[in-house]
């Protein structure tokens, strides 16, 4: 009876970290200027949508390609493994604009299993300048506001002076 006891605590102890769900991390990020035409695919001329090629692309203006991308590579899993409702959150400090401009992006629902997601920064919020951003930060909220994942650049880690 003994024996038995102590195999089903070891079957428990060793399931437990499957039932643990692990959240993807923020594992890359990169910025670039995209124009319109990146976008276009010779599927779209023979009537199809938008092909993604296995990446989530979101922008601030859905109708608008042309913008400002950031993208991310997630590790330890895929956009599928957040919770429904969650969204990403790009802070952004460009050098036309000294103060924090902050954009949600809506997880799709049912997210899809990609690694690879594209936050664009389209239509009238493009940064007047195409230079290089001087701040960001990236987060991943889920639907209750708690962060679930995150990844800022050297200077959003940079504490201000004081006064």
């Amino acid at each position: 009876m003994r024996a038995l006891r102590h195999a089903l605590l070891a079957l428990v102890f060793l399931a437990c970290p499957l039932l643990k769900a692990e959240m993807p991390t923020i594992g890359y990020v990169a910025w670039y200027y995209k124009d319109a035409n990146t976008f276009k695919r010779i599927a779209e001329f023979f009537g199809g949508g938008e092909r993604t090629a296995r990446k989530v692309i979101l922008r601030t203006d859905p109708e608008q390609r042309t913008g400002l991308y950031f993208v991310c590579r997630l590790d330890d899993g895929d956009v599928s493994a957040f919770p429904a409702g969650s969204t990403f959150v790009l802070d952004l400090v460009t050098p036309d604009s000294p103060r924090e401009k902050v954009y949600d992006y809506p997880l799709p629902e049912p997210a899809p299993d990609y690694e690879e997601i594209w936050l664009g920064v389209t239509g009238k919020d493009i940064p007047q300048f195409k230079e290089e951003p001087v701040a960001w930060r990236i987060q991943v909220k889920g639907p209750d506001g708690n962060v679930l994942a995150t990844r800022h650049s050297y200077l959003w880690s940079v504490e201000e002076p004081a006064s």
